[in-house]
């Protein structure tokens, strides 16, 4: 701690008067921190910066953090904002450093929590987990309510009262001059394409992969763990079917790896466990068969790091996987009444009558009289269960696992049976938020420490951590959750990005553009706490004109309902396009409401039930769940009579297959049929939307939807406010028209989104943060979009936003 009686003057700025405070004891520079930070005189970050400045070394500005952090002072003046929840990101993550985030997320069921209107500050507010949601009457049935997220089943949080009343907007902002959204697109896939060429130059394998110009990288886990050279060590079988935890535990080394080594490059950059992406802080998440590097907005310097930890994540795997240490049990009595209890619960399950003779058994008798059994009778009685439920015939009773965690290996065991229903190990032990998060910080410390065997000692605390009582299996959350609690932060903001600023042209000018958009200077340190701090300040007050426009609650008709005559600049046919489109609360209900449309219409038109075929290869996942879900009252036949393409333009190929193109897609459908194409652009810069639609019309589509999730890269990431937009696109006017107007009649009330939501949008469209076609139909020369940059190490982005 600060041990010197030297006499410090420290100069605050507050309200435009210049005041200088003499302090001499360390008591003194802690009440001046308090005293400060309360009154709204200085940010946390000018203080360390002082601090530095009078000769005061890391070490001793640390412990001043550390102090600040235990009396939880307010790091930048407005209680509100560190602690409220309604000011929470949607995507909510645990920030290791100081000076990552502007907010205080403590509560771990919190992170990973995608979805805030799925979460459960929202459900609090709403009233109940029921009163969140929403069915509109084209859902088939309520059997569905439980995954209604897949067709933007759930409210968005601005009907509640509390989250609207967080949009004062009551200051007029200046019209921005750059299309911030197209630069930081391109800076992230310029990004995410530097650190794929460098991995793929420095390392063999080919387990990283870049497609669609998706703003991230791709890590194939399988093809990592094969590129080990390890093949007579290695199982992949059960991964292979189920590679989604694989994924989550090579997440989480990189995590560890990369803040470790950051911190000693001092470099102030943390990755961190964030669900969406789009973001401006990197971050990691699982996408099934992969998992995805949200590159974010960060200095050349921090992409060669990504690739070294990459290449030591390798070494730590394979020591891992080599190791032949036997996991030693010590809850096996405890497992095997787990077994047993599992056992006698389905023979004691009412309709399971191929079961009942086991009743007979003497272990079934034993174990209702509360007698002591051995395992030898356990295995015994298990294997007259399995022959008996071999011939059962009710569905998933052949899945019912017997949990043997004896005479394996940390390897073997992570994909062993840990239930009865033959979930493994690493899936009960990362089915609770926050456990993840809680194994990057037993792995930070090992790494930190140079222990031997990091990985492996890190999983033997987290697999000890499963607990079998009785005929359940849980885990000690409260220990976890409290070792949250007793872990400090590490001190990444008095750390000054001063020096990548100036050797880092495209970092410092990227850096700009998104500090300018919320007409903010660019800070030095702290600079992505920084950014979250002046953009919910932004959003909160601005407001796009002196007045606020009463419109319809799906906002905005269009933004030029009818296209000029320079659209045919557009077409190879020289057709004119018609443009309409309407905001609801989700992105995903923006692609229900236009299937459903699309259907409508249809039906309107043919006077007769609708008979369609989609394809939705090229879409998340969800999208497909979420078509079978609706009710068209059709039928599905060999000769449609639509025929729909929904196409995601920059596709995020988590499996590493091949993937078809827009062209040969639209090649294959039926040219009897309706042929209508659904493209969404949520990941797209200007010019390939431009691209796709003149290339659906050049192919004589003549109706075309866009449809775009407002959250990812709208909005500066700043993950606020949820909404999606539907756009048609037509050659014929009253078919735009039609379709939007019973477009409207399908969705619900929830869908509406109240004015300051709209308020908010327009705002973005403003500042150049949010998709706006206004300039799409301007003669090519006329359209103004960011420049292409080169995909070496070296490039310039420039570009005006109109």
């Amino acid at each position: 701690m600060i041990k010197q009686d030297k006499t410090f003057e420290i100069k605050v700025c507050s309200k435009g008067v210049d005041k200088s405070y003499h302090l001499s004891q360390k008591a003194a520079i802690k009440g001046f921190i308090d005293r400060s930070l309360s009154t709204d005189l200085i940010t946390l970050a000018k203080i360390n910066h002082q601090l530095l400045e009078l000769g005061l070394n890391d070490e001793k500005v640390a412990d001043l953090l550390e102090y600040q952090e235990k009396k939880t002072v307010r790091l930048f003046g407005e209680k509100n904002l560190i602690d409220d929840e309604f000011c929470f990101p949607r995507s909510e993550y645990c920030a290791r450093y100081i000076g990552t985030t502007a907010f205080l997320m403590k509560s771990p069921q919190y992170w990973a929590s995608y979805h805030r209107s799925e979460g459960n500050r929202f459900f609090k507010k709403a009233g109940s987990r029921k009163g969140a949601k929403f069915l509109g009457d084209y859902i088939k049935d309520d059997k569905h309510i439980a995954v209604s997220s897949h067709v933007g089943g759930y409210k968005s949080p601005f009907t509640i009262k509390e989250y609207q009343d967080r949009l004062i907007q009551n200051h007029l902002i200046k019209e921005g001059h750059i299309n911030v959204r197209d630069e930081v697109l391109i800076y992230q896939k310029m990004m995410a394409r530097v650190v794929f060429d460098w991995v793929s130059s420095r390392t063999a394998g080919g387990f990283a992969f870049i497609s669609n110009e998706y703003p991230c990288l791709m890590i194939d886990s399988i093809a990592f763990v094969q590129s080990l050279g390890m093949h007579n060590d290695l199982d992949l079988s059960y991964w292979k079917l189920r590679p989604k935890m694989l994924s989550r535990l090579l997440m989480c080394v990189f995590v560890a790896l990369m803040n470790i080594r950051s911190e000693i490059a001092g470099i102030p950059i943390e990755i961190v466990l964030r669900s969406s992406f789009g973001h401006y802080l990197p971050s990691v998440s699982e996408t099934g068969a992969s998992f995805r590097i949200n590159i974010g907005l960060v200095p050349k310097e921090y992409l060669n790091l990504m690739v070294a930890v990459l290449i030591q994540m390798k070494e730590v795997l394979r020591e891992f996987i080599q190791s032949k240490t036997i996991y030693e049990v010590r809850n096996e009595d405890a497992i095997c009444q787990y077994n047993l209890a599992k056992m006698v619960g389905s023979i004691d399950q009412k309709g399971h009558h191929q079961l009942h003779s086991l009743k007979e058994l003497l272990v079934y008798k034993k174990f209702h009289r509360k007698e002591n059994l051995s395992p030898e009778e356990i295995d015994e009685f298990y294997k007259a269960f399995r022959e008996k439920n071999k011939r059962a015939t009710v569905k998933g009773w052949s899945n019912h696992r017997f949990v043997d965690l004896s005479g394996k290996t940390l390897w073997q065991l992570l994909s062993s049976s840990a239930d009865s229903k033959g979930m493994s190990v690493l899936f009960n032990c990362f089915r609770v938020n926050g456990y993840e998060d809680w194994l990057i910080n037993l792995l930070m410390k090992q790494f930190e420490g140079n222990v031997t065997e990091p990985l492996e000692k890190a999983i033997h605390t987290m697999v000890s951590s499963l607990r079998y009582e009785g005929d359940l299996v849980s885990l000690n959350i409260r220990s976890v959750y409290q070792s949250f609690e007793k872990t400090g932060k590490r001190c990444f903001s008095s750390l000054s990005f001063q020096k990548y600023f100036d050797q880092d042209i495209d970092f410092h000018r990227i850096m700009k553009i998104a500090f300018s958009a919320f007409d903010a200077g660019l800070p030095v340190f702290a600079i992505y706490g920084q950014l979250e701090r002046v953009r919910n300040y932004f959003f909160r007050q601005a407001k796009s004109s002196k007045l606020i426009k009463s419109e319809p609650d799906y906002g905005s008709d269009s933004e030029f309902e009818l296209a000029s005559f320079e659209a045919k600049h557009l077409l190879s046919n020289s057709n004119t396009i018609y443009h309409k489109k309407l905001r609801v609360c989700s992105g995903m209900k923006a692609i229900v409401l236009s299937h459903l449309g699309i259907l409508g219409q249809q039906v309107i038109e043919k006077g007769a039930r609708v008979r369609y075929k989609a394809d939705t290869s090229q879409m998340y996942y969800e999208v497909d769940q979420a078509l079978t879900f609706i009710d068209v009252d059709a039928e599905c036949h060999r000769m449609p009579d639509v025929e729909l393409l929904y196409f995601d333009l920059n596709h995020v190929n988590a499996e590493h297959i091949n993937n078809p193109s827009l062209v040969s897609k639209i090649d294959a459908m039926s040219h009897h049929l309706k042929r209508v194409v659904v493209l969404d652009i949520t990941s797209a810069c200007l010019t390939e939307i431009l691209s796709a639609i003149d290339l659906c019309f050049s192919r004589m589509i003549t109706l075309v939807l866009l449809v775009n999730s407002g959250l990812k890269n709208d909005q500066g990431a700043a993950d606020n406010n949820p909404y999606g937009e539907l756009r048609v696109l037509s050659t014929h006017q009253v078919e735009m028209n039609s379709l939007i107007d019973l477009i409207k009649k399908k969705a619900s009330e929830f869908d509406k989104l109240p004015q300051p939501v709209h308020e908010l949008v327009r705002v973005c469209k403003k500042k150049g943060l949010t998709i706006s076609l206004h300039g799409m139909f301007k003669s090519k020369a006329s359209r103004f979009m960011p420049a292409c940059a080169s995909l070496g190490d070296e490039f310039e982005i420039q570009s005006k936003f109109k």
